[in-house]
């Protein structure tokens, strides 16, 4: 599977390198060039910008430091929401149920599907592929991911809505 990833902090660079591992084809971004240069290293193509991610796969992943950090990769300028080829984004942030409405609904205006999938295990389980992932969206498109998600950890399909304990 074709899969854009945004985001290569400690635990995005760990999911990435996971998902090149289990021979996922995975183009990435990160404003940080040395980021950026570690994954590509390990074969991932590299994308300039998250719209070009966007313009480039399907499947949008984004791992992020914040729920506003989700909201602008996602919605804002030259975001996700631009690009001409993505028809699902996985936040696999912990942003919460009011930034995970916010983003579901602005995407959707652009017939592109929202799937709120908070990780939990911190770097060693992002490193062994043990996170926890917590799926919160339409169950298809779950399926259609699945395989990407198992390769990070064990998902686990909460159901249609972002769960509202969250942040």
């Amino acid at each position: 599977m074709r899969i854009g990833f945004i985001g290569l902090g400690n635990m995005g660079f760990a999911m990435a390198r996971r998902l090149l591992q289990e021979q996922h084809d995975v183009i990435a971004f990160d404003p940080r060039s040395e980021a950026l240069e570690r994954v590509v290293a390990l074969g991932a193509q590299a994308a300039i910008s998250v719209k070009e991610i966007a313009d480039r796969a399907e499947t949008v992943m984004a791992s992020l430091p914040s729920p506003g950090a989700s909201l602008n990769v996602a919605t804002g300028a030259a975001g996700v929401i631009e690009g001409s080829r993505v028809k699902r984004y996985v936040d696999l942030s912990t942003v919460g149920s009011r930034t995970a409405a916010q983003i579901h609904d602005s995407l959707a205006e652009r017939n592109i599907v929202a799937i709120d999938s908070p990780v939990s295990g911190g770097v060693g389980g992002a490193e062994k592929g043990s996170l926890a992932v917590m799926v919160s969206g339409p169950r298809n498109e779950f399926d259609a991911i699945r395989t990407a998600l198992e390769a990070i950890g064990r998902p686990f399909y909460i159901g249609e809505k972002p769960a509202p304990h969250r942040r």
